[in-house]
């Protein structure tokens, strides 16, 4: 057995599509500018992120590797040997087995290589460690191989020249349309269910270092690719047109079974990982914390955070910590938090030098924790370029800039190009604040604090008119 194992090593393609998938990964990876580079989850920087982003790249190679299958599964049509095979004593399945063991170890091989490469990156960065990047790594060994024995079995069934290319183009149009589930932001959106979406081997990116996989995506993943692989095993091997039509029930069971195991939403798909969040503080007093998983954050905010609380300390009751939180803010915003705390997220402040920006200086820092009087934006990513974000950022600029003494740009990473728009009715603002009385002004910034923590009116609004008295 494993002299002939040896054999198909050589004479199949099982490691020439290894060492392809390692080569086009890597250079994706490397070489094509892509979110997997960016922010606080880069796939060298976190262990979970690595596998993430492996996970998420299966949507460029994972078409090529069922039209690879394809190409592998012509191999008997093409050599004219299917009746020298069939009049052979041993099982068919025997040899059939021998030929996937062959291929899984290849490709299997080259994915773990394309992950290694990633981690031994992240061991050096010293990232948080934890298992929750094993499942996902393993789920995606299983889909790959599964699929790539799919595209044998199809080709088996097809030998013609034309099926590699097709099977090519229907990985395509499958991943496209499995990720095309609600709130994905494609021209398909929603297209079909979530659940059946999470049924793609290819997945979403973290979007922060604490983001993981919740096990019921890992399991019902497994149980849909190994139906798959069952069956395209079972196909491979049949020689009947009723063993073949039997050898269709394990996909449809793993489907069947998978499904009600998929969550029906992304924040239960994706939720973060409790133990990557849980916060690590600063010593003393005031309170200054960040997640465990970017705790070396820890000493560049803690300065600016309680330079920020003592400026926030005239409000009447007035936040008392500063806290990174692990909610982003949706489309819409409305998230709602404590308003004891100042919450911030990592992804809008903190970022590392990409594209030609730079981490924020300790001054900026503290302008941004200022900014709307220490609370949080409402507005979510799509509306970032509207109007109504514009005279959003005007007036948390001026609610900082009552706090600081001094009218100063909010930093950010898309404030540069709304900066002008946003100045002109900042300056404006800020000084009709100026010239009212103190008592007045507080109370109108105090107004503008209220509305923020509600996400409720025009924030400008609010602080021309103090609000409903």
């Amino acid at each position: 057995m494993k002299r002939i194992l040896g054999i198909e090593l050589r004479r199949s393609s099982a490691l020439v599509i290894g060492l392809l998938f390692v080569v086009a990964s890597l250079a994706m990876l490397y070489l094509m500018s892509g979110p997997w580079q960016n922010g606080s989850a880069e796939w060298t920087t976190e262990w979970t992120a690595s596998a993430m982003w492996q996970r998420y790249l299966l949507l460029f190679s994972w078409p090529f590797v069922l039209g690879a299958g394809a190409v592998q599964g012509l191999r008997d049509h093409r050599s004219g040997v299917g009746e020298l095979m069939a009049s052979v004593p041993k099982p068919r399945w025997h040899r059939i087995a021998v030929l996937c063991g062959a291929v899984g170890i290849g490709l299997g091989s080259g994915a773990l290589v394309t992950f290694l490469v990633g981690a031994v990156q992240v061991s050096f960065h010293g990232a948080y460690f934890s298992f929750g990047w094993l499942p996902i790594l393993l789920v995606g060994l299983l889909a790959l191989v599964a699929s790539f024995w799919a595209g044998m079995a199809v080709a088996s069934l097809a030998p013609y020249l034309l099926t590699p290319p097709l099977m090519t183009a229907f990985g395509f149009a499958a991943v496209i349309l499995l990720l095309s589930t609600p709130g994905s932001g494609t021209v398909a959106d929603g297209a079909v269910p979530y659940r059946v979406g999470l049924l793609s081997p290819a997945m979403n990116g973290p979007s922060d270092a604490f983001t993981t996989v919740a096990a019921s995506v890992d399991v019902g993943q497994a149980v849909w690719f190994a139906g798959l692989g069952a069956t395209a095993f079972a196909l491979l091997a049949a020689r009947s047109v009723r063993g073949r039509l039997v050898a269709l029930l394990p996909v449809l069971v793993g489907v069947a079974v998978a499904l009600p195991i998929l969550p029906t939403d992304k924040a239960t798909a994706y939720p973060v990982d409790a133990d990557a969040a849980a916060p690590v503080c600063a010593e003393g007093l005031p309170k200054v914390c960040v997640t465990t998983v970017e705790q070396s954050l820890l000493s560049t905010v803690a300065g600016p955070g309680r330079a920020a609380l003592a400026l926030l300390a005239k409000l009447p009751d007035a936040p008392t910590s500063v806290q990174q939180t692990t909610v982003h803010q949706p489309q819409g915003g409305g998230v709602r938090y404590d308003p004891s705390t100042v919450p911030f997220d990592s992804n809008d402040y903190l970022w590392k030098p990409v594209s030609g920006l730079t981490p924020l200086t300790p001054e900026e820092l503290k302008t941004s924790f200022l900014a709307g009087a220490g609370t949080r934006t409402c507005l979510g990513s799509r509306e970032e370029w509207d109007q109504r974000y514009v005279r959003e950022r005007a007036a948390r600029t001026v609610a900082a800039a009552w706090l600081a003494g001094q009218y100063h740009p909010l930093p950010g990473r898309s404030a540069q190009y709304a900066n002008a728009d946003v100045d002109r009715l900042g300056l404006s603002a800020w000084n009709a604040l100026r010239a009212l009385p103190e008592p007045e002004q507080l109370r109108r910034v105090m107004a503008l604090r209220s509305a923020a923590l509600r996400c409720d009116g025009d924030l400008l609004d609010v602080l021309a008119s103090g609000g409903a008295r």
